[in-house]
């Protein structure tokens, strides 16, 4: 995160002084957030800790307990984007890590289900983050070969808490 604030944001992208403070705002008040969810200090934050569905309360949080508005949500959005983007260079290992496996034979239904959840997100933007697979087995491999094809993404990182529902995914991927 320090990088982040000293490389990426005055070094590489110059950002003026008023940016620069309104992510560090961003990120004091999530960090703050995870640290009530996790239990763990900001110090102990891993960035596996910082997942969709953590990312997903800590927006509704600013609207609904702060009274953000979407416009100021969004702001925050922008911020955690960034700090996302910056990281997927400087750790790879997690540019690619899954994390939710649903597996359903309506993925539509479940992806408009989610937004209702996260409603920053719409039921398209959900079936195609690369952090979600939703769907059948047949499905997720498949949704798997377009992304090693389109990103060259051949390595992913998944959850323990969904290595069982991802076995059969393994299966359909045999021999690809």
């Amino acid at each position: 995160l320090e990088a982040f604030f000293t490389e990426r944001l005055a070094q590489q992208r110059q950002a003026s002084p008023h940016t620069v403070l309104a992510y560090g705002d961003t990120f004091r008040l999530l960090l703050d957030f995870a640290r009530r969810r996790t239990g763990k200090a900001p110090s102990r934050l891993d960035l596996q800790d910082l997942d969709a569905p953590l990312i997903g309360a800590f927006l509704e949080h600013l609207e609904q307990e702060r009274q953000n508005s979407v416009r100021t949500r969004n702001a925050r959005l922008a911020a955690v984007h960034s700090f996302f983007h910056f990281a997927a260079y400087r750790h790879p290992e997690h540019a690619a890590l899954i994390q939710r496996v649903l597996v359903t034979d309506k993925p539509r239904a479940t992806a408009e289900e989610l937004s209702r959840r996260w409603p920053q997100l719409n039921a398209d933007d959900i079936l195609q983050t690369p952090y979600l697979l939703i769907g059948s087995a047949q499905q997720m491999a498949e949704n798997l070969v377009a992304r090693r094809d389109r990103w060259g993404i051949s390595y992913y990182v998944l959850r323990e808490t969904y290595l069982d529902d991802f076995a059969p995914v393994v299966a359909q991927l045999a021999g690809t």
